[in-house]
């Protein structure tokens, strides 16, 4: 989707970029960066490097524990606002102070600066150091023209296990900047606790700064959609098979970058290579959302035409032929090399997935498990997995995929399976295992299935989907269709006032402005904001829901961070060694 309303969004970056110059350009001079390592990516997505050492910049550093070594009299930190970040800062400027080293302390909080991180730097006696404490306003980055994201990784454990409220009020103001920008939503939906906290929390944002609604001559954004990931924590935990949601699951996918090791691009490098994957690239952005079955033919198709476009050289003879040729024999040579790292990363997916049998066998459960097959079978195939040794996260994932299905696991499954992964992962994971039943993951059964009455009233299992040209948005995945979709789906056909979508988890909110009209578009641009994250093969869904003919409105998506099946299990897990295998390694 690269339509004129959508690449609007990029100025996002622009607004954050200019406000870190301005940062720069207020101290003369060298000075020295130190970033929280959980921004350096999403800052990377706003500004180069190069861009930083033309404003004074000498070095970037990232900001831990231990001592840093300052080669510049002002030192400008740029971190979340958290506890952590606070102690690490305040240990820095106590060992300057310590060594009698005179240095101007610049802080900078993103995307806010909070009262709670300055009485920490003032109990630790650091707070009369700092010249300057200040906060950057970056809630939303534009990973691609129909994609925005606030990069906040930890957004899903804040909201189920520490239920810290301040994610609330950092979406909030992320739309509140968004109505600066692009002007008022009329209409504000969500669906969820979460979503209806952010609501709540917008709506005074909104009646505190009403003047905002009139800035802008014309609404952008005619709507918005907030989907709670707590509603549908289904379809993180499921396998997805579009081309970058797999590249995802295999590589992993960070502010728009992957890291590979040489070999798989028959590479000579003696480091890992890293490829951008955005629209910059046209090929992959041709190709980021299909069916990984269509793939390798289309890859190779590609191959040919280049290959017979360098052929052509010999056979121009006129000067007018030879301009033509030349223009498409660029083109050609800019794509070869895309188009090699693309195959020979879907080879690489291929082997890692296709061709292998424990990803078909677990592939294998997961189906079973969508399908409502037997409960035996599929707890025998995963006392199997366990007994095989497999990675635990493999089995986190299909234990919790069939809970969340069933309303939880029977008792004496539940009590089986716990004592099953602690006896052969070790006892380290009790702490994991007791997250994932907090977050209503991995959990005791209560009450009544309702798996079956989803699956029904959503047309959730679509089996005869066509992978090749999609038919529906099942094709993301193996006949599975995500159900945050149908729900979006839902809204625009009958509403959300049934029993079906009350019976899902949290209220139903919404906020209605009462506001002059605005000049819309033809069609609708609706904001989808996903809070807790959205996978990839969610948004190629939604990207085949706007290609669609019959399309009467625009999905934009917005969320708090992207996701996959590792990750989602890996932000409830507690990453906690164990004692008894480190006094064996040392």
């Amino acid at each position: 989707m690269d339509g004129e309303s959508t690449a609007r969004f990029q100025s996002l970056r622009e607004i954050a970029r200019q406000r870190i110059l301005e940062i720069l350009d207020m101290i003369q001079g060298q000075k020295f960066l130190a970033i929280d390592p959980s921004l350096v990516g999403p800052l990377s997505l706003i500004i180069e490097m190069s861009v930083l050492k033309e404003h004074g910049v000498s070095k970037v550093s990232q900001i831990v524990e231990k001592e840093i070594e300052f080669d510049c009299r002002d030192v400008i930190y740029i971190c979340r606002p958290t506890i952590q970040m606070m102690q690490f800062i305040s240990g820095h400027v106590k060992k300057c102070n310590e060594h009698r080293e005179e240095h101007r302390y610049h802080l900078y909080m993103c995307p806010r600066s909070t009262t709670v991180c300055e009485k920490i730097l003032i109990s630790n006696n650091v707070m009369i150091d700092f010249d300057s404490i200040d906060q950057i306003n970056l809630f939303l980055i534009p990973l691609e023209n129909d994609l925005l994201s606030m990069q906040m990784d930890k957004s899903f454990r804040e909201i189920v296990l520490e239920r810290d409220f301040s994610i609330y009020h950092y979406i909030a103001r992320a739309i509140l900047q968004l109505e600066h920008n692009y002007g008022p939503i009329q209409i504000k939906e969500g669906k969820g606790f979460a979503s209806g906290q952010v609501l709540r929390i917008l709506k005074m944002l909104e009646e505190d700064d009403p003047e905002h609604i009139n800035e802008v001559p014309i609404s952008v954004i005619q709507s918005a959609v907030l989907i709670d990931r707590e509603i549908d924590m289904i379809t993180p935990l499921c396998t997805p098979l579009t081309y970058e949601a797999l590249i995802d699951e295999v590589f992993g996918i960070a502010n728009n970058i992957i890291k590979v090791n040489p070999r798989v691009l028959e590479n000579d490098s003696d480091r890992q290579i890293q490829i951008s994957l955005t629209s910059a690239d046209n090929i992959f952005q041709e190709i980021r959302d299909l069916n990984f079955c269509v793939l390798k033919p289309l890859l190779i198709e590609k191959l040919e035409y280049i290959d017979n476009t360098y052929k052509e050289k010999d056979q121009q003879k006129s000067v007018e032929e030879l301009s033509k040729y030349m223009k498409k024999f660029k083109q050609a040579h800019k794509e070869a090399s895309f188009v090699q790292n693309h195959l020979h990363l879907a080879i690489h997916i291929t082997n890692e997935t296709v061709k292998n049998p424990f990803f078909n066998q677990n592939l294998d459960i997961e189906h079973s498990i969508i399908m409502g097959d037997s409960d035996s079978q599929i707890l025998e195939n995963i006392e199997r997995l366990i007994g095989m040794g497999e990675d635990i996260n493999t089995v986190l994932r299909l234990l919790c995929l069939l809970s969340v299905t069933q309303n939880g696991l029977k008792n004496k499954f539940f009590d089986f399976f716990r004592k099953e992964i602690l006896q052969t992962y070790g006892f380290e994971h009790i702490l994991t295992l007791s997250n994932l039943e907090k977050a209503g993951l991995l959990k005791k059964q209560e009450g009544k299935n309702n798996w079956s009455n989803l699956v029904k009233a959503f047309k959730l299992i679509k089996e005869d989907v066509n992978q090749r040209i999609p038919d529906d948005i099942a094709y993301a995945y193996a006949g599975y269709a995500p159900l945050s979709l149908r729900l979006i789906e839902n809204l625009y056909i009958s509403g959300w006032n049934n029993d079906v979508v009350r019976s899902l988890p949290g209220d139903y909110s919404a906020i209605r402005l009462n506001t002059e009209d605005k000049k819309q578009a033809d069609k609708p641009l609706v904001l989808l904001f996903f809070v807790g994250g959205v996978t990839f093969a969610e948004v190629a869904a939604i990207r085949y829901l706007n290609r669609r003919p019959d399309a009467k409105r625009e999905f934009v998506i917005a969320t708090t961070h992207l996701i996959n099946s590792k990750s989602f299990i890996d932000a409830v897990s507690e990453k906690i060694q164990n004692e008894i295998e480190r006094s064996s390694i040392e």
